[in-house]
């Protein structure tokens, strides 16, 4: 994985063919996500040749180590910008149901970015998210 993770040293006709060894090879770097250079991991999000789908495995696959600032920059690159609602306390975002919504929105509640989400009981059709508890509560003795 070496070659991916120094993606940035070489120069750009090595990236090609870097970046054209990586498209043909997404499963192996979906599985270690985390040895892959910033630059080729936006280049991928951004590439015409993978699937919608294949792009949002790599996100879910970033999730585990990515911070919150890095989920929104991949959300923005895969046009998902209703997702970056999550990290907004103050938004109530509607997701609509999908096989799509639903694997993004397991892997936020994995990942402990919202406690879990439902069926909306207001909007059919449509998830809703619970988001993490983040009071803090006072220790038992305070009370």
């Amino acid at each position: 994985m070496s070659l991916f993770s120094s993606f940035e040293q070489w120069q750009d006709p090595v990236q090609d063919k870097i970046f054209d060894y990586a498209i043909d090879n997404i499963a192996s770097i979906i599985n270690n996500a985390d040895d892959v250079s910033k630059r080729l991991l936006d280049e991928l999000f951004c590439a015409e040749q993978l699937g919608k789908d294949a792009k949002i495995n790599l996100l879910i696959a970033l999730m585990p180590t990515a911070n919150g600032n890095r989920i929104k920059e991949i959300l923005v690159l895969l046009k998902l910008d209703s997702y970056i609602k999550i990290f907004d306390a103050r938004t109530k975002p509607q997701f609509e149901i999908s096989n799509e919504s639903e694997k993004l929105l397991e892997a936020f509640r994995e990942n402990g970015f919202i406690q879990d989400y439902m069926e909306s009981s207001k909007n059919e059709g449509y998830y809703t998210i619970t988001r993490v508890n983040s009071t803090k509560t006072l220790p038992q003795e305070l009370l």
